[in-house]
């Protein structure tokens, strides 16, 4: 049960640790991007071709060179104005992130969601009327988790038998212990008193355990050396009496 709980408490830990660090690398690039944007002062919408840039793809490549000029071929980045799509990185490919499934007045979502045959984990970012969406599928994450799965099932099993092994050995050394003090307790008499149980020197529950039988067969021999101690005195007291009685006893009988 406790190793169960463990594994869930681990994995639960990691998928978030993994989602946090996720959410904040795409929320950096995502800023890095709109700021590119923000800071060459550039109308996307009313661009015209010119000798410099042919293209409005070509004029958004040099705005958010920077920001995405290391990358990963993996992440999808989506540029829109409005409704309308200005910029999507080659990995998208024919396909589209909707807007649609996320509040207008948001200005910064995280959200999973799903890119053709990719579970993917994005960042939305709005500003100065433009929407940047930075996307990374969470298929590694999926099998990283997986792969703890895995290993979870062979390692459960290993630590529920370790668990059942060191309970036994653990149980047995505290019941041999037990039977030491059974045996020597059960060797005590009135006539050696004086014999203590040993273990009392280890600091744990059978130590005191120990401990106080000993203290407690302690009190007992003190009470009968008492008792012995009161009965000599007692005897020598009624000597002398008991002498002088009899030799009376004895001169009634002549006379």
């Amino acid at each position: 049960m406790l190793e169960t709980i463990l594994g869930l408490v681990i994995y639960i830990y990691i998928f978030q640790k993994s989602e946090a660090a996720l959410d904040s690398n795409i929320e950096a690039q995502a800023k890095a991007i709109l700021r590119g944007i923000e800071e060459k002062h550039f109308d996307l919408e009313t661009f015209q071709p010119d000798s410099i840039y042919k293209s409005q793809e070509d004029l958004i490549w040099d705005i958010i060179y920077d920001a995405i000029v290391f990358n990963r071929r993996n992440t999808f980045i989506q540029i829109s104005s409005g409704s309308k799509v200005l910029f999507k990185s080659a990995n998208l490919a024919g396909n589209e992130i909707a807007l649609d499934n996320f509040a207008p007045k948001n200005i910064i979502t995280y959200q999973n969601s799903q890119l053709s045959e990719h579970p993917i984990r994005l960042c939305l970012l709005r500003g100065n009327g433009y929407t940047v969406i930075v996307a990374y599928p969470t298929d590694q994450i999926e099998q990283l988790l997986g792969l703890l799965d895995e290993l979870y099932l062979i390692i459960a099993p290993l630590f529920f038998i370790i668990s059942i092994v060191g309970g036994f050995i653990i149980s047995n050394k505290s019941l041999s212990r037990i039977d030491k003090i059974i045996s020597k307790t059960s060797e005590i008499t009135a006539h050696n008193l004086k014999e203590i149980i040993p273990g009392g020197e280890y600091k744990d529950e059978f130590g005191r355990l120990v401990n106080t039988m000993n203290e407690m067969i302690t009190r007992i021999r003190k009470s009968v050396e008492y008792m012995n101690e009161f009965s000599l005195a007692a005897a020598h007291e009624l000597k002398t009496p008991l002498t002088i009685l009899r030799g009376e006893i004895e001169i009634a009988l002549k006379s």
